[in-house]
């Protein structure tokens, strides 16, 4: 194959052929610039973040994040099951119905039974989610068969999900509105600019 060859970006690995926002995307809370009203020393994001937070009671079992889309809800997620070797699911309640639900929630019940592995279930736009969604998501929130993190542009959970989720929020709803960046993709960026 030459370099002037249509098809030899086929050989390129991986991590380069990905969109230049994931790659660029923060891998650990550390990396994070930015939310660090939900980031700081303590926070239930970075208690749940903590590889030794599995198992233990102490750290929240939900967590409802709220804000505009593209300020890193899901990366967060991401990075939260990531960084605490949880395993991570990921739901839209617009595009998921009940059966989708119950079908990640006996997988997340077989890996803990399994092997011990607890999973994440992120759920996209959960201020959409029906009443029966909410049914047969509750007693496996309740039960700690998962830990949840949900994401929405405002808050308008039901009364369901409010009892039994930690919503972070601060004084100055505006700090949201600012996008996440790593640390290491403002390195990577300056490095390749020069």
């Amino acid at each position: 194959m030459t370099e002037n060859d249509l098809f030899g970006a086929a050989d390129v690995p991986d991590d380069m052929t990905r969109p230049l926002a994931v790659r660029m995307r923060p891998r650990t809370v550390d990396e994070v610039l930015g939310q660090s009203h939900v980031l700081g020393k303590g926070s239930p994001l970075r208690r749940l973040a903590n590889p030794s937070s599995k198992g233990s009671l102490t750290a929240p079992s939900s967590i409802i994040m709220f804000g505009p889309p593209g300020v890193g809800k899901t990366t967060l997620a991401t990075i939260v099951a990531r960084q605490s070797g949880r395993a991570f699911e990921e739901l839209s309640a617009v595009t998921s119905g009940v059966k989708d639900v119950r079908d990640v929630l006996a997988l997340a019940r077989r890996r803990l039974v399994g092997d011990g592995t607890e999973t994440v279930l992120f759920i996209d736009e959960v201020h959409r989610f029906s009443k029966s969604q909410q049914d047969a998501l509750l007693p496996a929130v309740e039960n700690r068969d998962v830990t949840f993190i949900g994401a929405t542009p405002r808050i308008r959970a039901s009364p369901s999900s409010n009892h039994c989720c930690h919503v972070p929020s601060s004084s100055n709803s505006n700090r949201w509105n600012r996008p996440i960046s790593s640390r290491s993709s403002h390195a990577r960026w300056k490095t390749s600019a020069d």
